[in-house]
């Protein structure tokens, strides 16, 4: 990177650079932004994008008071509810395809003169992150903020993981030199350096090669290959990479039911990432919150059975037992308690009992793992809140503490099993690709190649990878 680029980009005001994975892209943004004047807005997709630029900004010693890290979609939420007479926007917590109709209503409210001066007197300028994984309906947004603010794009096309989800909707990277000026295309990797420089040098080259449509051979790579895709070598590769007990790990798989079932399986030495909306938080706390008596007890003993592993295998007579109308027998002093806490709270409604009793299920046997420990954190944090607002939903609460991290980033497990729509953007320092064919296209498999920093493993039938040119460069103009 060159010396002057972060302050060049900073000084933009319709800036774009290309960065490839592990080149500096956040560091580039956390740099920039400390040569601006005034605040800085930096929108960026994910939770986990918006914990590595904060990371990133206060490693910096940037000033909290430059900057103002948010999830495009949170920012658009906020606004269009906040000017909700302008935008017509009237939905304070829009799940699934809601979201895709917020955002023309908060580009409605962008081009009204009085938010625009909102706009201008809350920030000085605007950074994007990832702007290959807009949708048209942010590109639009942030264009709209762009002629109110400076604004300086950063993204990667290679890395656009998720145009099969966005197909309808999906933004053409080809047009973006209409909107925004190229300052630089950066090329040094310096995710590798001091760490496995062979392998970012490598992965330089794999990224060539899948622009051109070319074959990768795997052959002579400075990666560890297996033949064996096997679940049961799955699971071996996963307790092999645990030697690093002192940096982070990453396996990868297609979906996160696959992740979810494997981290079960490795005793709670990994655990899975559940998705950004974390649709079974949302089920869940509908469900138990829509019984009560017995039902909630056996609502609250499917989701300990979702989220733990190792449970005592009495705890699947508790369930019947309770469904029947009888109290359950145990001698066992930590059965009882649970057994106590469960009956509580088929007697009494109050909320702080059903989190009493998920403790006392995830400590009735000193084997029980958390497998699915953000699923339950994130229960167990929405019933307490709901607890001490009194009188609130379950499920609405739920809701506020999953979008609360849409502001302030997620913390990232340092053994995770995971996909790549998941990570991409986080760095580890141990990878594997637990079974490389599930990576059909270019940009999921190039995401994963280059999520880690020391070392790579990599699972395949085949030693030549052969994909189709990325998506970019033959879809259609919009």
């Amino acid at each position: 990177m060159q010396n002057d680029l972060p302050r060049q980009f900073a000084h933009s005001t319709r800036g774009l650079v290309i960065a490839p994975a592990g080149c500096g892209k956040t560091h580039l943004i956390a740099e920039s932004v400390s040569h601006c004047e005034g605040r800085q807005l930096v929108l960026t997709h994910t939770h986990a994008g918006v914990r590595a630029i904060l990371d990133h900004l206060k490693r910096q010693g940037v000033p909290s008071a430059k900057y103002r890290v948010t999830t495009i979609d949170g920012f658009a939420l906020r606004y269009a509810h906040a000017f909700s007479s302008l935008s017509g926007w009237n939905d304070p917590q829009p799940r699934g395809d809601a979201w895709a109709q917020l955002r023309p209503a908060a580009v409605d409210a962008l081009r009204r003169s009085a938010v625009k001066s909102v706009i201008r007197s809350s920030y000085a300028g605007l950074y994007v992150d990832e702007y290959q994984d807009c949708t048209r309906g942010q590109h639009q947004l942030i264009l709209a903020l762009a002629q109110v603010l400076p604004t300086r794009v950063v993204g990667d096309p290679l890395q656009s993981v998720f145009w099969k989800l966005n197909s309808r909707e999906q933004f053409d990277w080809r047009t973006i030199l209409d909107h925004y000026t190229l300052i630089d295309e950066i090329s040094t990797p310096h995710r590798w350096r001091d760490r496995n420089q062979q392998l970012g040098e490598w992965l330089m080259e794999v990224r060539r090669i899948l622009l051109e449509g070319r074959p990768l051979d795997l052959r002579g790579a400075p990666i560890s290959w297996e033949t064996d895709v096997g679940r049961q070598n799955q699971l071996a590769v996963c307790r092999t990479m645990l030697r690093h007990s002192e940096h982070s790990l990453l396996a990868l798989r297609e979906w996160g039911n696959q992740c979810h079932d494997l981290a079960r399986s490795l005793n709670g030495a990994f655990h899975g990432m559940e998705t950004v909306e974390c649709k079974h938080l949302h089920e869940w706390a509908q469900r138990i919150e829509t019984t009560t008596g017995t039902a909630r007890v056996c609502e609250i003993l499917g989701f300990a059975a979702l989220c733990l592993a190792r449970l005592p295998t009495a705890l699947k007579g508790w369930a019947v037992a309770f469904g029947a109308g009888r109290t359950p027998s145990a001698r066992l002093p930590q059965y009882l308690t649970a057994i106590h806490a469960l009956t509580s709270v088929i007697e009494n409604d109050d909320v702080s009992l059903i989190d009493r009793a998920m403790d006392a299920l995830e400590h009735v046997d000193s084997r029980v793992l958390v497998a699915r420990r953000e699923l339950w954190r994130e229960m167990r944090r929405s019933l307490r809140e709901c607890h001490r607002a009194g009188g609130s939903s379950i499920a609405d609460t739920a809701w506020h503490v999953r979008n609360r991290s849409r502001l302030i980033g997620r913390r990232v497990e340092r053994r995770c099993l995971s996909t790549t729509l998941l990570v991409k953007g986080l760095q580890f320092d141990h990878v594997a690709i637990l079974n490389a064919v599930e990576l059909a296209d270019a940009e999921n498999l190039y995401v994963a190649l280059t999520r880690g920093s020391r070392s790579l493993t990599l699972l395949s039938a085949s030693s030549i990878l052969q994909r189709a040119r990325p998506y970019f460069t033959a879809v259609k103009g919009n």
